[in-house]
Parts: C-alpha cells; sequence; structure tokens
C-alpha cells in the first residue's frame, strides 16, 4: 500500500472514523487464500484494530498475522486437524457469538461463513461478503463436492437448514455489506434480501512491476500453461490436469489441497505437480507460463488478475467471477463447458502472440491495492459520518 494511505488517509480528512474504534473479525486464520489477503489489506488499514478469528494456525499465515494482535475463540484449544475440523461445524456460531464488540464503534469483517455473527451492540457493522454461507445456501452443491453419501446427507441437512436460518437473521443485524463481486452481490441479495455494494478485492501490482512485459513462450519454445491454486474439488484442476493429459502440452500445478493425491494419481509425463512454493517462486512460474488455466467457478477469483499483472493471458471457464475480470480475446480467452474436452479445445490452438502483455497489466491495474483501500476507507467513511 503506497504511503498517500497507510495511517488512515481519507478524501475527508476531518472525518470522525479517525478517532473510532475498530475491530476486525475473519472467520478462521488456518489456510491462507484470496480472503486472507483481503484480511492482510485491512491489517494494514487498521494496524491498531484487534483482529478476532475463531482459531489461528500461525505456521500457515503469512508474518502479517503473527505480528497483528489476533484474538481466538475457545476453538483455538480443540485439535485443529482438517480432517476433525469440520465436525466442529456447530460449534463455530457459538465461537463468533462470544465475542462481544459492543465496546467498538466499527466492526469490518471479512466472512464467507460465520465472522458476521458477533455481537455488535451499537457498533456500525460492515461485512466484507467474499460469498454468503455456501453450505448451508448452497447444499446440494457443497454435499456433491464432499462427497457425502444418502445417510450423511440425511443426518447432515437437518443442522445445515438450522444454520441457514440462523444465518440469515445474523445477516439481518450487518449495518453494511460489501461484496467482493457482482455474483457475490446477487447472492447477498437472493439469500440475505439486502443491498451491497461490490468493491473488488486487490492485488499488489507493484508486485509485478519488476516482471518483463514480453510475449509469452510459445507451447512448441518451451512454454507450459500454468494452474495456482489450492487443491479443492470446486476448483477443479482436474480438469486441466485431464485435458493436459489428452493433448500432451506442459501443465505445471503449484498448490497444496486435499485433492493433490488424486490428482498426482491422474497426472500425465506432461503435469508438475510442485505443491506450495515460496511467493519468489510462485512469480516466477507465473512470468514464465504460456497462459494460466482457471477452470473453476469462484464468487471472484484474484490469481487470473495477479496473473495478469505479470502480463499473461488467462483461459478461464465462462461462469462466476472470471466473467467480471477476464476480457475475452483482450486478457484472455473462455471455454463454455466445463469439461476437459472443451478446455483442451481451448488449449491446444491457444497462441498467446494475439494478447498484448501491456494490456493485460494495464487492465489488472484496476485492481491495485491503492484503489481498494480508497474505495473502502471512503465507503466506511461516509456511513460513519452520517451516523455520528
Amino acid at each position: 500500500m503506497s504511503d498517500e494511505l497507510s495511517g488512515l488517509q481519507i478524501q475527508n480528512p476531518k472525518s470522525k472514523i479517525q478517532n473510532a474504534r475498530i475491530a476486525l473479525v475473519h472467520d478462521y486464520l488456518n489456510e491462507h487464500g484470496g480472503a486472507e489477503n483481503v484480511v492482510e489489506e485491512f491489517i494494514a488499514l487498521f494496524p491498531a484494530a484487534p483482529l478476532y478469528t475463531s482459531l489461528f494456525e500461525p505456521r500457515v499465515m503469512s508474518a502479517a498475522f503473527s505480528q497483528h494482535e489476533v484474538r481466538t475463540s475457545f476453538m483455538q484449544r480443540l485439535p485443529k486437524r482438517k480432517a476433525i475440523a469440520k465436525g466442529y461445524l456447530p460449534l463455530y456460531p457459538l465461537a463468533f457469538r462470544q465475542f462481544d464488540l459492543s465496546g467498538f464503534d466499527i466492526i469490518l469483517s471479512s466472512a464467507s461463513s460465520f465472522a458476521k455473527w458477533v455481537r455488535k451492540g451499537q457498533a456500525m457493522h460492515f461485512c466484507y461478503c467474499h460469498t454468503p454461507t455456501r453450505f448451508v445456501w448452497m447444499q446440494d452443491e457443497y454435499l456433491s463436492r464432499e462427497g457425502s453419501g444418502g445417510l450423511k446427507q440425511r443426518l447432515l441437512r437437518p443442522l445445515l437448514n438450522r444454520l441457514r436460518d440462523l444465518d440469515y437473521h445474523a445477516a439481518q443485524r450487518v449495518d453494511y455489506f460489501i461484496a467482493n463481486s457482482q455474483l457475490t452481490a446477487e447472492r447477498i441479495r437472493r439469500f440475505y434480501k439486502r443491498d451491497s455494494i461490490v468493491i473488488n478485492p486487490p492485488i499488489r501490482l507493484a508486485e509485478f512491476e519488476s516482471v518483463e512485459l514480453r510475449k509469452p513462450a510459445l507451447i512448441s519454445e518451451g512454454g507450459y500453461f500454468l494452474c495456482l491454486s489450492r487443491l479443492l474439488p470446486y476448483k477443479r484442476i482436474d480438469l486441466a490436469v485431464a485435458a493436459s493429459n489428452q493433448i500432451g502440452v506442459p501443465l505445471v500445478v503449484i498448490g497444496d489441497g486435499p485433492e493433490r493425491a488424486a490428482l498426482e494419481r491422474e497426472a500425465g509425463p506432461t503435469v508438475k505437480m510442485l505443491g506450495r512454493l515460496p511467493r519468489a517462486e510462485v512469480l516466477r512460474y507465473i512470468a514464465g507460463c504460456t497462459a494460466f488455466i482457471f477452470p473453476g467457478v469462484d464468487d471472484f477469483g484474484i490469481t487470473p488478475i495477479e496473473v495478469m499483472a505479470a502480463g499473461r493471458p488467462v483461459i478461464a471457464y465462462s461462469q462466476g467471477g472470471a466473467l467480471e475480470t477476464v476480457v475475452e480475446g483482450e486478457t484472455g480467452t473462455f471455454f463454455h463447458e466445463q469439461t476437459a474436452f472443451a478446455l483442451a479445445a481451448a488449449m491446444q490452438p491457444f497462441d498467446p502472440d494475439t494478447f498484448d502483455p501491456a494490456i493485460c497489466r494495464a487492465h489488472a491495474a484496476q485492481f491495485d491495492v491503492d484503489h481498494f483501500a480508497a474505495r473502502l476507507l471512503d465507503f466506511m467513511a461516509s456511513k460513519y459520518d452520517s451516523r455520528h
């Protein structure tokens, strides 16, 4: 973040938000993804604000969290293995209801599930919503993705239905929703019956300015396709692996998660599964790729924008947040059926020479952290000042 925006600088320097007592809230800090990148920016904007969360695993999070004041719930004392954590589902609402934040003036939560359940009293609650709680509002998709059988589904549905009702009521206590995308805004309207403002998640454009703006290498000249993702079922990295196997083109997969073992079994000789890598190595692979493959349906999806910031095009499935970030023919292209065959048909003839790296980076620039910070601060300040 630039010096102009650090230290809580807003367009109206007399705003009352300058002296507000602020609390930050996030669902859980046991894996690092796009939502956690947003929380890092919250920390940068409000360095004195404590961060409340259900549980915190410092070893898997960036140093920004370890250096900040993080306050955890009783769940921090429970075993935190992910295989067990799903069994804690009924406990998460209780964990956040234990947080009485009525002593603060402003609450800024980052939520895809339970963070919005905190007790707010008279505080003004802004909820940055990554998605309405998927497993209660999109149950069929969630249960099928988790491979839940008939008996397990019958046992889970009454719990999920109860959590859905509670989630709806928790959403009514939020003062202002901020959606990460138009898709999320539509879901907030449909599920919670609430309006929202859209402020897209940020990238740090400066991180990519050292990447030379040159044409990507052709596949025939040593290039490769790239997937960079948590290896979760809905990310559909399996489609990229299958497409690479079909047409025999190089594919590099960076990331870890529960799908890794299955993907490694399916990977053919042209697929490299590299696991989680240091950020410097990730940037090197982004800079060297021919194109980035984005085969899942995400609520927004920040990684394609980071790839564009490096001047690289994207091949994306034409659903979800990709429709808001990828410009057909300018920063990438779409495939229209979520199948390995359709993806392979987009990868095989792909010509990176038709895309201008400078245009890709210029498009990504509108998502830079400075724009994000300015919009977020001014929105919060305008609403807070109108009440005070």
